[in-house]
């Protein structure tokens, strides 16, 4: 008996939809592949998607050809649609058919009536552009379908299909490392008592209700999930197998059950800053793939107890950093290859200092830096506030790599053993077999940092006091200057008016004289005496 392994890899399957509810033909299974047993020229089996301006046509007349929709995936089928083809010069339509199933090729079943016979479908459209619905009166898991038409009208034989139905197996992957696996009633049968992983141990089996969907949760670190990697992705694989109880052993039906489902974690991410961030906590991918958690933080305190709840720093502080993996599988290496301050949010700023080069701290770098790099899913550096001159804002920015931890050699390794002075081992060549060259780099970063200078709070009140002072004086020179500015205008202006009128000259007159002078011009002509 053939062993059936429905694959169900999270990132296809998010897309499908979910178990079947509500009406049959609101859920069109699509990114299918038709096949057919023979073709016209310019009507491939491709062209048979409903309403599609061509059709499958063939010149060979039934019952031996058949129409052959492959699912992409293990699904519950619910019904099927048919189309014919109709255009100036055909009109040709199927009147009645066949339906086959596959659960795994090359095993194939009909659907079969009260007599245990394969069920003929009767259709009587109006033309080759109609569409005819056939909702089967119970659910079919497959993984193909085939339509067989009986009697058609029209020549050549033409056809246009749309299976219905949703996913059998629906695998979402969680943001902690849980793989979640939903299965129909339909794919179960009617005599499976328990489901258990891989690794048959406690936390690993579960009891099946029968007639009823199941959904179990699993941690992919456990359960005996196997871990791969390919180019960006970690790849977490587990297969469900099936038993009538939990007594027995596993269950075999017409075949062998087992539900193979896979997540996809990707390993790469860029971020930047926006506002002050004491801690960027990331969730890499998209659902569908799956999470993995990455964490960086800023501390006070040696122990990594204290998270640092305020943005300003002084200059001298020492800030500790840590840059995590978190809820990850325990054989992950975070590398931190690069870790660097700015003045601004941009990490491309070329004002830049250093901190991590090459998963090693930069001892040329003013700043006082400590890192110890460790095989781990969790690294730590800490250095000194400084200050940048143009600003006082500083940002702190790390491009991290992930490895496996459990491999012979990797980057990581290569790069944190470098660390250790007096290394002296030798480097293998990323074409080497085994060789982990890591993921490529994803960006995390924290700020901006507001950072103080060194001055006392007494000191801060006699600079105030001083300048307060100096600025009363100031102000009171300045006003003694404006002051004697004004008497300079103002009698210089009262010079220019008396010099603009007409002179005055005075007679003098003798001793005892009761006469008072008369005024003149300058031309007059007589003194009066």
């Amino acid at each position: 008996m053939a062993r059936l392994v429905w694959m169900a890899v999270a990132m296809l399957l998010a897309e499908k939809g979910s178990l079947v509810k509500g009406n049959c033909f609101d859920e069109l299974i699509r990114d299918v592949t038709y096949t057919a047993t023979s073709t016209d020229p310019g009507h491939s089996p491709s062209d048979a998607v409903l309403d599609n301006e061509g059709a499958w046509c063939t010149s060979q007349t039934p019952p031996n050809e058949y129409l052959e929709v492959d699912l992409g995936g293990l699904y519950d089928v619910c019904g099927v649609v048919l189309q014919g083809f109709k255009n100036d010069s055909l009109d040709s339509f199927t009147t009645k058919y066949k339906l086959s199933f596959s659960t795994g090729k090359p095993t194939w079943s009909f659907l079969l009536d009260d007599s245990d016979l394969p069920k003929e479908f009767q259709i009587v459209p109006d033309d080759g552009n109609i569409l005819t619905e056939n909702e089967l009166a119970d659910i079919r898991s497959a993984l193909a379908v085939r339509i067989h038409p009986i009697e058609t009208s029209g020549s050549p034989m033409c056809l246009r299909v749309g299976v219905y139905g949703t996913a059998a197996l629906n695998v979402t992957c969680g943001e902690e490392l849980v793989m979640s696996i939903s299965i129909s009633k339909y794919s179960l049968g009617p005599d499976l008592k328990l489901l258990y992983m891989n690794q048959r141990s406690p936390g690993c089996e579960f009891p099946v209700t029968p007639g009823s969907d199941i959904t179990i949760s699993i941690d992919v670190r456990t359960c005996g999930t196997a871990l791969s990697s390919r180019g960006e992705y970690l790849y977490y694989e587990n297969t469900v197998h099936g038993t009538p109880d939990a007594d027995s052993g596993p269950l075999v039906f017409t075949h062998d059950v087992a539900f193979t489902a896979t997540c996809m974690y990707n390993r790469t991410a860029t971020l930047s800053s926006v506002s002050y961030i004491p801690v960027r906590n990331v969730t890499i991918s998209a659902s569908e793939y799956g999470d993995l958690d990455l964490l960086m933080a800023a501390y006070i305190d040696s122990n990594y107890n204290d998270m640092l709840t305020t943005d300003a720093q002084p200059v001298g502080t020492t800030l500790y950093i840590s840059v995590e993996v978190r809820s990850t599988d325990k054989d992950l290496f975070l590398l931190l290859d690069r870790c660097w301050a700015t003045p601004s949010q941009n990490r491309r700023d070329p004002n830049q200092r250093q901190l991590i080069l090459d998963g090693c701290q930069d001892r040329s770098s003013v700043a006082s830096i400590a890192h110890s790099c460790r095989s781990s899913s969790l690294q730590r550096f800490e250095y000194e506030m400084f200050k940048f001159s143009q600003t006082d804002r500083v940002y702190l920015h790390c491009e991290v790599v992930v490895c496996f931890a459990g491999v012979a050699s990797s980057i990581c390794k290569d790069k944190c053993d470098d660390c250790s002075p007096g290394t002296n081992r030798r480097r293998r060549s990323v074409n080497e077999d085994g060789y982990d060259s890591g993921s490529q780099p994803f960006y995390l970063g924290i700020g901006p940092l507001q950072i103080q200078d060194t001055t006392t709070e007494g000191e801060k009140g006699t600079i105030q006091e001083k300048t307060t002072t100096d600025l009363m004086i100031a102000l009171a020179v300045s006003g003694v200057i404006l002051v004697a500015i004004f008497v300079f205008i103002l009698a210089v202006v009262i010079v220019l008016r008396s010099k603009s009128r007409p002179s005055e000259k005075s007679q003098i007159l003798p001793p005892g004289s009761t006469q008072r002078p008369h005024a003149w011009s300058d031309t007059d002509s007589h003194i009066y005496t």
